[in-house]
């Protein structure tokens, strides 16, 4: 199963606990990110009033949409953030509740076999390290959708100067103010991918030290691991025996 496969099951799977979550995260994330953008765009708006002094009602109109635009935001990022926690707090114990139902429906050998222990530890090992599982899963998905939202806030302001560029005619200083913009997100894309790669690496080889601290750590008492799993498989030997002493004694 490859990854893109393993997160499409995740994300149904949380989805069917909690199937707000997601949606109230979505629009948690457009209504978080939207105020830099609205301001960004309505401070640009009110210095092309003041430079064209066109109407000086219009430029109040502008002020009282800024500060009506950003209560409003505010506020409904706040209502929107409470449903989201209650959601969130739904698909934690759902979650749970879940795990649990599956690990009492399986017979105990089942749980305490070799292979199911070794897999018990990489998981918890893992999610301890490298923060993996399903926590992890709806931190990037955040990240990945705030990202695409600034993204296509971004394109969205941009074809705005391209307008007005079009509209106005191009100089030196818009040439060369394009550029420099162009030439930083280049940049900035280039030295987080770096940056990320570097993380990467180092997280991996923190995570390499620390799992083989762990075994050895863990190793030191295995010699009693299992002992009760044993007791358990022989429950029918030691069952017929019980019976088989209690029916001679019943019989002598």
């Amino acid at each position: 199963m490859n990854n893109f496969k393993l997160n499409l099951r995740v994300f149904k799977f949380l989805s069917s606990l909690s199937p707000a979550f997601f949606p109230l995260m979505f629009l948690r994330q457009v209504l978080s990110n939207l105020p830099f953008f609205f301001n960004l765009w309505i401070s640009a708006e009110i210095v092309n009033e003041l430079v064209t002094a066109e109407s000086e009602r219009n430029i109040w109109a502008l002020v009282c949409v800024a500060l009506l635009g950003n209560f409003a935001l505010s506020a409904t990022t706040a209502i929107v953030r409470h449903y989201e926690n209650k959601a969130s707090t739904n698909l934690t114990d759902r979650h749970f509740a879940a795990f649990t139902k599956k690990i009492l429906s399986l017979d105990y050998d089942k749980i305490e076999s070799s292979e199911i222990r070794d897999l018990r530890r990489k998981i918890e090992e893992n999610s301890y390290i490298n923060a993996y599982g399903w926590e992890y899963f709806v931190v990037l998905t955040e990240r990945l959708l705030g990202n695409v939202l600034n993204i296509a806030y971004s394109m969205f302001l941009f074809a705005e100067m391209m307008i007005l560029i079009a509209r106005f005619g191009l100089n030196l200083w818009v040439i060369l103010l394009c550029l420099g913009i162009i030439s930083a997100l280049i940049l900035s894309v280039f030295v987080s991918r770096n940056a990320t790669k570097k993380v990467s690496e180092k997280r991996k080889a923190v995570g390499e030290i620390m799992l083989d601290a762990n075994r050895y750590d863990s190793g030191i008492p295995s010699y009693t691991a299992g002992k009760d799993l044993r007791i358990y498989k022989l429950r029918n030997v030691l069952g017929n025996i019980t019976n088989h002493m209690l029916e001679s004694n019943i019989k002598g």
